[in-house]
């Protein structure tokens, strides 16, 4: 049975290249914090760089409320929507970057069911877009609770918010012969069945590039399952023509009735798509050789693309396992 022809073997090369060990920073907040506090709520916001490895860093937002725990956050500087945890009043994101220069922009920050206002600058990336130079992995992260936005303090109060912890991981490489490869990827630690969240990603994205790469009619199939976030890595492959660079996108998260329930910011390498772009996309769980009609429902764990150049893949592997050098 064939499972490859040249796009696969490409996105499968990605399988056999060490990862970047970006642990998720455990402390939210500094001791540089920032404190606001009047008659309803007590909290405090902060930002801070922190290293990954010696040429990576993570640019981290925080807002950790004392009183009450659970409170409704946005802060449009740094793109962050959501509730802080019920559990211990975290809200975390950390976005990764290429460099630890920085500099302060201003923003407001507004909090609670009324949408008070405070002054809240955080620290930004100082740099153009980065251009790869070898293979390089990066990671953001986000611990927030989901919700529709309260329009009271009741609702504030009682929002039946869903917990996550979701990370998000882009590579790219050059893979000779004027070819770039470039992959993200999402999970959900924090994954409950009964409370489906979905993605949706701004236009003009990556995510929308890797799937308009594809021409087939199977391209709005694994839009649909690409969009759910679960527990098992899900992602996107972009094979392209042009170098990558590290930009920073925004994805929004959904409920099952399509309504906004949270935002972050997220780091991912992207290039604008060739004239020979390709694209496949996979999903962590084992993947089954693809049905024998090209025109029934595709099984649930197989995701097939077809690239404008009709090549085919009929497995895709999971990036980042060694297990896959057999594929």
């Amino acid at each position: 049975m064939r499972y490859y022809v040249p796009l696969g073997l490409l996105c499968c090369v990605l399988t056999l290249l060490p990862v970047l060990a970006a642990d998720v920073p455990k402390e939210c907040k500094t001791k540089t914090a920032v404190q606001v506090k009047d008659n309803l709520y007590d909290f405090h916001y902060d930002s801070w760089v922190r290293a990954v490895d010696k040429d990576a860093w993570y640019f981290g937002r925080c807002v950790k409320a004392d009183n009450p725990r659970q409170m409704y956050v946005e802060w449009p500087g740094p793109t962050i929507k959501g509730y802080t945890s019920k559990n211990d009043g975290e809200l975390k994101n950390g976005v990764g970057a290429k460099t630890n220069q920085s500099k302060t922009e201003k923003s407001d920050l507004f909090y609670g069911a009324a949408r008070k206002k405070t002054m809240g600058p955080f620290l930004a990336v100082d740099e153009k877009p980065a251009q790869i130079k070898s293979l390089d992995t990066m990671k953001s992260f986000a611990k927030m609770g989901l919700a529709p936005a309260p329009n009271s303090a009741e609702e504030e109060m009682n929002a039946k918010t869903i917990e996550v912890e979701v990370e998000f991981e882009t590579s790219a490489f050059y893979n000779g012969g004027r070819r770039f490869i470039s992959t993200l990827s999402w999970k959900n630690e924090k994954f409950d069945k009964d409370s489906p969240v979905q993605l949706k990603w701004a236009d003009g994205g990556f995510v929308e590039m890797a799937l308009k790469a594809s021409s087939s009619s199977e391209e709005k199939y694994a839009a649909r399952d690409l969009a759910s976030l679960g527990k098992e890595k899900k992602g996107l492959c972009l094979v392209s023509t042009e170098r990558p660079v590290l930009t920073h996108e925004v994805v929004t998260f959904l409920n099952r009735e399509g309504k906004e329930i949270g935002a972050m910011t997220v780091a991912v390498y992207t290039s604008r798509l060739g004239s020979r772009a390709q694209a496949a996309s996979w999903r962590s769980q084992k993947v089954h050789p693809r049905p024998r009609s090209s025109r029934g429902l595709l099984r649930r764990s197989t995701l097939v693309l077809q690239s404008p150049m009709n090549w085919r893949i009929r497995k895709v592997c999971p990036p980042f396992s060694r297990q896959s050098a057999g594929c």
